[in-house]
């Protein structure tokens, strides 16, 4: 998202800013590499130190009001157990005593007798 807006401000073409805008293509309103000024790519700043702004400040207040209530992290007993264990009852990785690691996928290969044939492999009659 960032560099979606920093890139208008280098390759904005007059064209465009002109129909979106209406502005005259003499305004130099355009991206840097087509001759623009930076006026465009001083919106874009400004626009993206709003979003900065904006987003970290309603992360803050909501983070800081979860750490507040005790909400943002689980007790530690959970937290060792797991969180599958816990919630689910189910015991994934190394038996949901905590600690990650690898679930066992092997299959054992088992014998398979087609069905009408004998331990000879002749169909039966």
């Amino acid at each position: 998202g960032m560099y979606a807006l920093i890139f208008n401000g280098f390759f904005v073409k007059h064209d465009y800013v002109k129909e979106v805008y209406g502005y005259p293509v003499s305004s130099r309103r355009y991206g840097w590499f087509y001759g623009g000024h930076g006026q465009v790519m001083l919106g874009e700043i400004v626009e993206l130190l709003f979003i900065i702004l904006w987003v970290g400040t309603n992360m803050f207040l909501l983070f800081g009001l979860l750490k507040i209530t005790g909400k943002l992290r689980v007790p530690p007993e959970v937290e060792h157990a797991g969180l599958d264990a816990s919630v689910h009852g189910s015991k994934h990785g190394n038996g949901g005593t905590g600690g990650g690691g690898f679930v066992d996928l092997t299959v054992e290969p088992t014998l398979v007798k087609p069905k009408g044939k004998d331990a000879d492999g002749e169909g039966q009659a």
